[in-house]
């Protein structure tokens, strides 16, 4: 437990200097950086894929980000892109035919699950409001990235201590036998109060209703997000995604809560968001 906390605090420094007073062009490269890392970690799980297939799934991930870090509405156009990207990979070189459907789904899960998703935090990153307290425009980025990582982080050491400290009822014992139901409530506290820390120190214009209702809908998303990562390990039987990070595993380990969140929050705050400052 001891290195996994050191680990949070030597990732939280850096990251929270990043966002709040470095250069903020940073905070995009960082998430595009984690996105692939991710991706390559879920690339590395299936034992049945090729070389090829590998490098088909990143580049169809990294064409994404760049079309997303372009324009939103690239989003989905380079979604698609990439799946065909993937599939044609495969396609190109079927091997085993008998093996070839999954070698396909599995490069197709890494551009949709991981890219696409992930593509919600770039695009949440590079926000533009000028409604938020006076600020200038950019400085949006800045308090919106933050709410996504304060829904989610707090809530996932939240889970992870209360599941420690009163974890008694399992929650998913088939594909996260660790999980409890205690954890997952010590999960909504967290978020919640993620919630509420971000409104007091970044975004006072949060309606008090809305934060609450993201810290719930984080809380409930992260959870999914968590076990639908459990249930790659299990299947491939694997114990953590990587070991980039000592006490948490890899990269998509660290960010499987995140992947789910993500994309909640950018509706968010292209839909909900401008009418709460009407």
């Amino acid at each position: 437990m001891l290195i996994r906390i050191l680990t949070g605090l030597a990732l939280a420094a850096p990251l929270l200097w990043l966002i709040l007073s470095g250069p903020f062009w940073g905070v995009p490269i960082l998430l595009c950086i984690v996105t692939l890392l991710a991706a390559d970690e879920l690339l590395r799980m299936p034992p049945f894929l090729t070389r090829l297939d590998r490098l088909a799934g990143l580049v169809g991930t990294a064409a994404l980000l760049a079309a997303t870090f372009a324009d939103p509405a690239f989003m989905g156009p380079a979604a698609a892109a990439g799946v065909i990207v993937a599939l044609a990979a495969v396609l190109a070189r079927p091997g085993d035919i008998t093996g070839a459907a999954a070698r396909a789904s599995a490069l197709v899960a890494v551009v949709g699950y991981v890219g696409l998703l992930l593509a919600c935090a770039l695009r949440i990153a590079l926000l533009r409001s000028p409604a938020l307290s006076g600020l200038p425009e950019p400085e949006f980025g800045r308090g919106a990235i933050l709410l996504l990582l304060l829904l989610v982080f707090p809530g996932d050491t939240g889970a992870y201590f209360a599941g420690r400290a009163l974890g008694r009822h399992k929650l998913y014992p088939l594909v996260s036998p660790k999980k409890t139901i205690e954890g997952a409530f010590g999960g909504l506290a967290g978020s919640i109060g993620g919630a509420f820390l971000a409104r007091a120190c970044f975004l006072p214009d949060l309606p008090i209703s809305h934060a609450v209702g993201l810290g719930i809908a984080a809380a409930l998303l992260e959870q999914v997000g968590d076990l639908v990562e459990s249930l790659y390990k299990r299947a491939y039987g694997i114990k953590d995604s990587g070991a980039l990070l000592p006490g948490h595993g890899g990269m998509l380990d660290r960010v499987d809560g995140l992947i789910f969140v993500a994309p909640m929050l950018y509706l968010y705050f292209t839909t909900l968001w401008p009418r709460a400052l009407a």
